[in-house]
């Protein structure tokens, strides 16, 4: 089966360029806000920009994660996977058991972090399968 595509992007390349969004974001905006203050009230840095990117990233990065398993059947992508999609979560919705800004920041670039490392495992064991496309059935390139 191959992989899905959104006009010459795969969905990991989607996936993964959103997944560094949100990592510039919490980088970025702690730093122009320290060096401008008067840049809060432009800054998307509030909980409602939070929650709409990690419905973004989850929705994009589940269709790339499910097209690729579907293919190469490499359990390794969902560890990563789950665990980015967990902390962004937490970053993003957890406000209550993270007791800074500062935690949640970090929370949230682990799991960008995260996502991006699975993304980019399971771009590679796409292209692997691929290479083995021609390989006799009986030799499954997704075995573990």
């Amino acid at each position: 089966m191959p992989t899905l595509r959104v006009r010459g992007l795969s969905w990991d390349s989607l996936g993964a360029a959103l997944s560094l969004l949100c990592l510039v974001h919490c980088v970025c905006t702690p730093v122009l806000l320290a060096l401008s203050p008067t840049l809060l009230t432009l800054l998307p840095g509030g909980q409602s920009t939070h929650r709409v990117l990690i419905f973004l990233v989850v929705a994009v990065g589940l269709a790339a994660f499910l097209s690729g398993y579907r293919r190469h059947r490499r359990r390794l992508v969902l560890l990563p996977m789950t665990a980015g999609m967990l902390l962004i979560a937490a970053g993003a919705f957890g406000e209550h058991y993270l007791r800074s800004e500062f935690a949640e920041t970090l929370v949230t670039m682990l799991g960008s972090i995260l996502l991006v490392a699975a993304h980019g495992l399971n771009r590679s064991f796409c292209h692997l399968c691929a290479r083995c496309e021609a390989k006799p059935p009986q030799q499954d390139c997704g075995a573990d």
